[in-house]
């Protein structure tokens, strides 16, 4: 069963009358839904209207649990006297048409398993209105057998804690651009505004830095309060790495050292400040978990990364550009699509890929909007980049040396 099977049955019921030599093509036949639509439709003289009135269940098996589903659905019949034409009498011929052609019948394509067809199990007369109409009431019912599938919850709800699903204000699903975390408070940081003369918006305000040419996500790092001032030039063209050791200036600023990625030498050291916000617990696990399972990450390595939560939900990715589209169904154009901003952690599991006339789209199976399909070239799996190796001290005796603890 799916989540649109009830509507789908409602809309057989419908299209079955509608075809059926036995009703009138002057009736209208509609669902109570399009009546909600299209108000004014059942002030016409003959109409029928179906609607889904609820359903009993009984368990039949325990392990898998098997339900047994007895779905009841109502017609309701309204016809006017008009000149010659008796309102109770048309009312009746269109109750006894629709006997006929729904008793025994099963609705398709609506994803259920029929174990008894439609029965119509009472007729009653309901009233008279004030404008002549004969109301008349059907009720029809359908067995259908239900085995429930295994729904894979998050595992903050099985554990009782959703918190990681709502972020508070003030908590952050990301790190931005060029931002490091205070693993131990969890507070995000970014590079404090350092030039000389005061920017157009508020210096002080922690701001961070974009790219400077933000459609392609490149270029240098300048700061948000003022473009003109570069925080880093080119920093995926140079073979660099950022490092905090968690020393902090007397004004609470955070000192982080870049260095030569080639030769472990630090080149300078620059300023971050504390953003005021958090980043999201289940972001933190993601970025811990990127390279090693435990312990401190080596800003030589240079692994693949993966997350594991309760299952394998593919390779670590990172979503390019401003924005991408996560697709529910990439075979359907009508189906939803989802945005996801750019620099977005993702998980993507590469041997799972749909190939369309629009190109190859692979199945994400974590996400800030859920499971999905991605197009290829919209995201970029993430071989860990050592610009991000943030955190660790380098090594000092080679590859083989373990590293110094955060």
């Amino acid at each position: 069963m799916e989540l649109s099977s009830l509507t789908r049955i409602e809309q057989f019921m419908v299209d079955a009358l509608i075809a059926s030599p036995l009703i009138p093509i002057g009736v209208n036949v509609l669902r109570l839904a399009d009546v909600i639509d299209r108000e004014g439709v059942v002030s016409q003289t003959n109409n029928i209207v179906v609607r889904y009135t609820g359903a009993s269940n009984t368990v039949k098996n325990r392990i898998p649990l098997v339900f047994e589903r007895t779905l009841r659905f109502e017609l309701n019949y309204s016809c006017q006297n008009y000149l010659t034409s008796s309102g109770h009498d048309f009312a009746t011929q269109l109750i006894t048409g629709a006997f006929i052609t729904l008793n025994g019948s099963v609705p398709g394509g609506a994803y259920v398993q029929a174990i008894e067809p439609f029965v119509c199990v009472s007729e009653d007369f309901t009233g008279l209105s004030d404008q002549s109409q004969y109301t008349y009431t059907q009720v029809w019912q359908i067995i259908i057998e239900e085995a429930l599938p295994v729904i894979a919850l998050d595992p903050c709800v099985q554990r009782g804690d959703c918190r990681q699903i709502f972020p508070a204000l003030g908590v952050e699903t990301k790190l931005p651009l060029g931002g490091i975390l205070d693993e131990t408070t969890g507070d995000i940081y970014v590079p404090a505004y350092d030039c000389d003369g005061q920017p157009p918006e508020d210096f002080d305000a922690c701001y961070g830095v974009r790219w400077s040419n933000e459609l392609t996500q490149s270029g240098n790092w300048v700061f948000i309060c003022d473009p003109d001032c570069v925080f880093i030039e080119d920093p995926l063209g140079q073979p660099i790495y950022l490092l905090s050791n968690n020393n902090y200036t007397e004004d609470g600023r955070l000192v982080v050292t870049v260095f030569d990625a080639e030769t472990n030498e630090p080149l300078r050291e620059v300023f971050y400040c504390n953003t005021g916000k958090k980043l999201a617990r289940y972001a933190v696990e993601l970025w811990n978990d990127t390279v090693a399972k435990s312990g401190a990450i080596s800003p030589r390595a240079g692994l693949d990364a993966s997350w594991y939560q309760s299952m394998n939900y593919g390779e670590f990715a990172v979503v390019k550009g401003g924005y991408q589209f996560l697709y529910v169904d990439p075979l359907n154009p009508e189906a939803p699509q989802l945005y996801l901003d750019g620099g977005i952690l993702i998980g993507v599991q590469e041997q799972t890929f749909i190939q369309t006339p629009k190109g190859r789209f692979y199945y994400v199976g974590q996400s800030p909007q859920g499971k999905g399909w991605m197009l290829e070239g919209t995201f970029e799996l993430a071989a860990i980049n050592s610009l991000w190796k943030l955190g660790c001290l380098p090594c000092t005796d080679g590859l083989n040396s373990s590293s110094q603890p955060c």
